[in-house]
């Protein structure tokens, strides 16, 4: 009888502990059930603010997508978007919120350097993986951080010796504001330029927000400059143009805008054409672009946003992300950030693939011309550039 009591305790002691592995199976982050929620941190809002709601509509779409076809690992994907309202303080709070409180899987940020630097500390402290997504001065490295915009290996360095050729000057003037990108830029710049047997004959940057620039477009008529890189954003870069063309310098002076996106162009009014250079333009002529125009479209109607390089690369980062939860297997931070390494993408912008050693990306590179219907006229493609070394050892 004792042998038999044994027997029957050791078989509940097994049952137990089957349904317990069973729970435990059921409530854990991979359930069926559960779905991946991706954050979003974009600029709605503040002197950046232009940007965020293409990224929002791309976004959108790309969640869309990845749910028709399934979802990542079995799973739906569920949409968090936060405003950092172009300030780099509002923008840790927004990423605390997204990852602790809302409780998001990955953090996708779409925002300026500085709004970077101060949201990679709550990254770390989430140990979450994060995609960064907008062009940027690269050197960006972190256990936990993937680059996906242009990089100055492939926004300037090739770039600068063609304007030079194709508009026939070789003296400039750098005009940013006053934050890391702009100065990081400008430093790139100061190297690139002599290089390509050219001379930068001034350097300012200004607070971001800053709407007059006559001091400023003074000294680039006395500095004798035939181009300006112009590292303004948002509504500092719509000012600068504007008042630049008002001054009567606009048929004199190039101007090679490196955060010159398409959306910004209606708002220009009539100017001189303005020089862009990215991974993407909007009126780039290919079947994925054409294809993911006519999905937003068909989403948004004839009000949607004009998509620029920012939005085109959020609507990628969400696709390299559930990709690669679909080859982990799961949403688990080390197989993710694995799994990243080497993926492979058909975005509209062309081909990427996520470079495994310096977590960057080799992509095409496009250089445009304004229109004065308000889009760019894409003039030359680099074709793919890769990312250089950037976090490689």
């Amino acid at each position: 009888m004792r042998n038999l009591g044994m027997r029957r305790s050791r078989r509940a002691v097994a049952l137990f502990s089957a349904l317990l592995l069973i729970v435990v199976a059921c409530t854990s982050e991979d359930s069926s059930d559960e779905p991946i929620k991706v954050g979003v941190l974009i600029q709605l809002t503040g002197p950046a603010g232009v940007f965020g709601p293409p990224s929002q509509e791309a976004a959108e779409l790309a969640i869309e997508e990845i749910n028709a076809a399934g979802g990542a690992a079995g799973r739906q994907l569920e949409l968090f978007i936060a405003d950092d309202a172009t300030d780099a303080q509002v923008a840790q709070e927004q990423a605390r919120k997204l990852l602790n409180e809302d409780g998001v899987d990955v953090l996708i940020s779409t925002e300026s350097s500085a709004a970077r630097e101060s949201v990679l500390p709550v990254v770390e402290e989430a140990g979450k993986p994060m995609l960064y997504t907008p062009l940027y001065e690269g050197g960006a490295c972190n256990d936990l951080l993937f680059n996906l915009g242009e990089v100055p290996d492939q926004q300037v360095e090739p770039v600068i010796p063609y304007i030079q050729t194709t508009y026939g000057g070789d003296t400039w003037f750098i005009v940013g504001d006053d934050y890391n990108w702009p100065r990081s830029l400008g430093e790139v710049a100061g190297r690139v330029i002599p290089e390509a047997g050219g001379t930068v004959v001034g350097e300012q940057y200004v607070p971001l927000g800053t709407s007059d620039f006559g001091t400023i477009i003074n000294d680039i008529q006395s500095s004798e400059a035939d181009l300006v890189m112009m590292t303004l954003v948002g509504s500092d870069a719509i000012s600068f143009v504007q008042q630049l063309n008002e001054f009567g310098l606009g048929e004199d002076v190039r101007v090679f805008g490196l955060a010159m996106l398409d959306n910004i162009l209606p708002a220009l009014g009539d100017v001189e054409p303005v020089i862009a250079s990215f991974g993407y333009f909007e009126t780039l002529d290919t079947a994925s672009n054409n294809e993911f125009l006519a999905a937003l479209d068909a989403k948004f109607g004839n009000d949607r946003s004009q998509q620029t390089s920012l939005s085109e690369s959020t609507y990628m980062a969400i696709h390299l992300y559930a990709q690669a939860v679909e080859q982990a297997g799961t949403t688990e931070t080390e197989a993710v950030l694995d799994a990243l390494e080497g993926q492979t993408f058909d975005a509209p912008r062309g081909s990427v693939t996520i470079d495994g050693s310096s977590r960057h990306v080799a992509q095409h590179i496009y250089v445009a011309e304004s229109t004065a219907d308000g889009n760019f006229s894409v003039l030359e493609d680099f074709g793919t550039i890769d990312p250089g070394s950037q976090c490689s050892s």
